[in-house]
């Protein structure tokens, strides 16, 4: 009854402001439907944890088999629209390295999806923009650049996924409030 209490006045919270959803995400039982490492990451760039995991889900979704459990997937790949999910991570490093040696390098990697052209200095090399905590690094601190430009989280999620376009940051915002309602609910998609 406690937690049923506690995602009402949270869902309130969310009708206020994107702002006011993040701090309710916070606290108690709803923390832990968060997988640890976006918690740890998030507390090492002081980016609320389930806004990681909203943009995880909304970016790299898929479905884990048998039990058909929704989990960010860390070999995803968006080229030009499209979204490319490999089995491993050796195949998705592959497919990168062959852009890459294309002269293609707008793309997104990882779980998170961080665009390459606009981010790879975040990076070493391709191969760690795939490991999925390097990952959530690169993405909690382009979160925290946006939001300490700009003062919201709402802000810096929109510009997280596109930086100049107003139009696509308001339909992103919503995409990523639509995973954060169903993670402040319990549940994951």
């Amino acid at each position: 009854m406690k937690f049923a209490a506690s995602i009402a006045i949270a869902l309130t919270g969310l009708c206020l402001a994107f702002n006011s959803a993040v701090a309710s995400v916070s606290a108690g039982s709803v923390n832990e439907l968060i997988p640890s490492a976006y918690r740890k990451i998030g507390k090492e760039y002081s980016v609320p944890p389930a806004i990681l995991y909203a943009i995880a889900l909304t970016e790299s979704e898929n479905f884990y088999k048998p039990k058909k459990i929704s989990r960010p997937w860390p070999w995803t790949i968006n080229h030009k629209g499209k979204g490319l999910f490999f089995k491993t991570r050796a195949k998705a490093i592959a497919y990168a390295k062959s852009l890459i040696k294309r002269g293609e390098k707008n793309f997104d990697c990882c779980q998170m999806q961080v665009n390459w052209y606009w981010h790879n200095n975040r990076f070493s090399s391709i191969e760690q923009a795939f490991d999925p905590y390097t990952c959530m690094r690169a993405a909690a601190q382009i979160i925290t650049e946006y939001k300490n430009k700009h003062g919201s989280y709402e802000v810096a999620v929109g510009k997280y996924h596109s930086p100049g376009n107003k139009q696509l940051q308001k339909a992103y915002k919503n995409r990523v409030m639509k995973k954060l309602r169903l993670i402040l609910q319990g549940k994951r998609s």
